[in-house]
């Protein structure tokens, strides 16, 4: 039995050690079958640091995200308690796989400071280790190709598979989860795809 969680964070700007997650989205599907979503808009803390790439990138103000509906720890508590009716975290085989776009490089990053910034050890208890991240997956795919590949942000990874887009929507987080889940279903049932 497969648990994954597909899942985005916006941000305000790029430093996990200064910045804060603005949005947080996930998808969670279990054999294959989507199970539950979560959307958590949260504002940062009056430490964190804010920036205009940040901002220009989601397309939205400085009044936008500070006026988002929950503070980092309203948004921790809403993460945790769906996360604790996914998985047990005192049962070592029970855990998540979190799937994502340069995670490894970004949102894992950002994440496992939230769950140090709540002073919670069990970030490990919830997601195995290492995080699942599409962009190396796709660097192996095309490895033939790759002079032709224009760059690998995810929304020219998805039209260059075929996957329908609106560009308007992205860096939105729960509509990049989407197109997410669209790219690792593809990298990982239609290995032999001809552009690869």
């Amino acid at each position: 039995m497969s648990k994954i969680i597909y899942i985005d964070l916006e941000t305000s700007g790029l430093d996990h050690e200064v910045c804060a997650i603005t949005q947080l989205s996930a998808i969670y599907e279990k054999n294959n079958k989507e199970i539950d979503r979560i959307d958590l808009r949260m504002r940062p803390n009056p430490e964190h640091a804010v920036f205009r790439g940040a901002l220009d990138t989601t397309k939205l103000s400085y009044n936008d995200i500070m006026g988002n509906p929950l503070s980092q720890y309203e948004g921790y508590l809403k993460l945790i308690k769906w996360f604790d009716g996914i998985v047990n975290k005192f049962n070592s085989d029970d855990k998540i796989f979190a799937v994502g776009y340069n995670i490894i490089n970004f949102d894992a990053k950002f994440l496992r400071k939230f769950f140090e910034m709540h002073d919670n050890n069990y970030y490990n208890s919830y997601i195995y280790y290492p995080e699942i991240d599409v962009v190396p997956i796709l660097a192996f795919y095309t490895m033939n190709s790759r002079n032709k590949t224009e760059n690998f942000k995810q929304m020219n990874t998805a039209k260059a598979l075929g996957i329908e887009v609106d560009e308007t929507k992205a860096h939105e987080a729960m509509y990049d989860c989407v197109i997410l889940r669209e790219i690792y279903r593809k990298l990982t049932t239609e290995r032999d795809n001809k552009w690869m």
